[in-house]
């Protein structure tokens, strides 16, 4: 998965330390090391981030919008040529359902493919907000950009897709696949904020020894009433009854579920059982009729 890859690239470079003296056999040796590293390794880690993000956001939007633009586009115009008065050309051509010769046809409006691009826009989203605040104006733009030119491109450029789209069993597949992603890249975000120091020379969390740190001094400023509260949601009394509360509503969910698939099977075959009598009402209509 290239969210994957980036996230294992990102934390590659801002994770690197600074050698020490004890590292190298020299003075020498030690200066062009710690050269290197710092050429290496950013200083405000989290604009690196931000930046990269950035850049990965604008580059998504062009080639996306570029791709659909370009390709269906370009399909739908050589679909629109008659290959066929053109002799060298004949050995390449096929026949379709009809019988006529053909290069290549519009191209079909594939739903998985506009999804996926959906699901990278905002996994960059999430993955970049917390660095980059402004990220999720471009996101929507993005997405605003992106639905008008799939409308475009299918209004003039696709052709229906032949294999059927089962909104109903993939809407629920794609939710999933989704909330997985959402937590996939909850992972890094929580292990900077939790395990990485912030940056000495810029940002909002300099001088603080984890970026969580600003929430505890926080805190610290409360009265004594709040700051029990507080500690009350991290203890296992408060955490357990609302797990336990959390799987009887799934739970419920899944019983209310099943209730209903139950119902609409039956349904199914009720509808069945009465075209069946349906049939049969007629035929014996046609028959009596017939003996009059």
């Amino acid at each position: 998965m290239p969210i994957v890859v980036l996230i294992g690239s990102l934390l590659g470079v801002i994770s690197c330390t600074q050698p020490t003296e004890s590292e190298g056999c020299s003075f020498e040796e030690f200066r062009v090391s710690a050269r290197s590293q710092a050429e290496n390794c950013p200083r405000c880690w989290e604009t690196f981030i931000g930046q990269e993000i950035y850049r990965l956001a604008l580059v998504n939007l062009v080639t996306v919008n570029g791709a659909v633009i370009v390709l269906e586009a370009g399909l739908h115009l050589l679909s629109r040529i008659e290959w066929s008065r053109v002799k060298w050309m004949r050995r390449f051509l096929r026949k379709d359902q009809d019988g006529k010769l053909f290069l290549v046809k519009k191209p079909p409006f594939e739903i998985p493919l506009s999804i996926l691009d959906i699901w990278y826009t905002q996994a960059l989203m999430w993955l970049g907000f917390f660095y980059c605040p402004y990220l999720p104006l471009i996101t929507l733009a993005t997405l605003v950009i992106h639905f008008y030119v799939r409308r475009y491109s299918m209004k003039f450029n696709c052709e229906p897709d032949t294999k059927p789209f089962d909104a109903a069993r993939r809407n629920f597949t794609f939710l999933l696949l989704l909330l997985l992603l959402l937590f996939i890249i909850l992972v890094p975000i929580g292990y900077s904020i939790t395990r990485l120091q912030p940056s000495a020379d810029c940002g909002p969390f300099r001088g603080q020894p984890f970026m969580y740190s600003v929430i505890n001094d926080t805190i610290a400023d409360f009265n004594c009433d709040a700051q029990k509260a507080i500690s009350f949601f991290g203890t296992a009394g408060f955490i357990v009854p609302l797990i336990v509360v959390l799987l009887l509503i799934v739970y419920s969910l899944y019983v209310v579920l099943r209730a209903r698939n139950t119902t609409i099977s039956l349904l199914k075959k009720q509808l069945v059982l009465d075209e069946a009598d349906n049939v049969h009402l007629r035929e014996r209509h046609h028959h009596l009729e017939s003996l009059s």
